[in-house]
């Protein structure tokens, strides 16, 4: 069951300007002000949404029964009363059934986050709904290994947080290239066993990248029942090529090469090569 709402409220907006990370949540007008004053247009940012029953007496977020899973996603709908503005598919990051919000991570990277960049607290999007795509499979996992790089790390912590509370020992590995686009350490910390956060220019935790912990765990011969990962296509693909010789699975999401987030434009459709 789908939820959908005709308004969106913004109830918190975290900027993350390059030069100077910021953790905490911002949940009030003059919060949001100083943040866009000190910080400028920053290339990452943190909302959440608080959904409103629409004219039709739809289900507000926090009511739906089928809660957004792992790796799903909701299609937000133009910005303020931007009616024909884009649709864009954007993966849940957290959620809050009790008061109905859903919470998104985003990277400016076309006109509509752009827009969204320059809502304040107390503005709305025209709509959106959700969830939408196929949760990420966890059933029956016990030792999971989590990769995650730069903003896919927004999309991996759901992730890992779903396996704690399952009772899993979960590794994560994190990567950014610098000190100042690191987000959400705090959060993995908090559901991680073990966990390895890396910078490529070494400005922060360890330098390297993501394959440098998880190669030096194969050769001691650690073993996962799986490997996630989350992250530029060129991550992923040498997370699998190091997860290869071990024969354990490894789960990439496609989320990078996602459009209109529903297959009508085809730009997420793949070919598989299997061996």
């Amino acid at each position: 069951e789908l939820f959908h709402t005709t308004r969106c409220i913004f109830i918190g907006m975290q900027n993350l300007q390059n030069s100077q990370p910021r953790q905490q949540r911002l949940d009030t007008d003059q919060d949001q002000h100083n943040a866009a004053d000190a910080l400028g247009g920053g290339a990452v940012l943190v909302a959440e949404h608080g959904t409103n029953l629409d004219a039709d007496g739809g289900q507000q977020a926090g009511d739906n029964a089928d809660q957004p899973g792992s790796g799903q996603n909701v299609h937000l709908h133009g910005c303020k009363a931007d009616a024909d503005g884009e649709r864009i598919p954007l993966t849940v990051a957290g959620y809050d059934r009790q008061n109905g919000t859903v919470r998104i991570i985003f990277q400016i990277v076309g006109a509509t986050t752009e827009k969204l960049n320059h809502l304040n607290v107390g503005d709305s999007i025209h709509d959106f709904v959700g969830p939408l795509g196929t949760a990420t499979k966890l059933d029956g996992l016990k030792k999971v290994c989590i990769v995650g790089g730069g903003v896919g790390c927004a999309i991996a912590l759901p992730i890992a947080q779903k396996l704690h509370e399952m009772g899993c020992n979960v590794t994560s590995i994190i990567g950014f290239r610098s000190k100042d686009i690191v987000i959400l350490e705090d959060d993995f910390r908090a559901v991680s066993d073990w966990m390895f956060l890396m910078t490529d220019d070494g400005s922060y935790g360890r330098h390297g990248n993501v394959c440098v912990p998880l190669n030096e765990m194969f050769a001691d011969g650690e073993k996962f029942d799986e490997v996630i990962t989350i992250g530029p296509l060129i991550m992923m693909k040498f997370v699998v090529k190091a997860t290869q010789p071990t024969g354990i699975p490894c789960t990439v999401s496609m989320n990078p090469i996602m459009v209109d987030g529903t297959g009508m434009c085809g730009g997420c459709r793949l070919t598989l090569h299997r061996d």
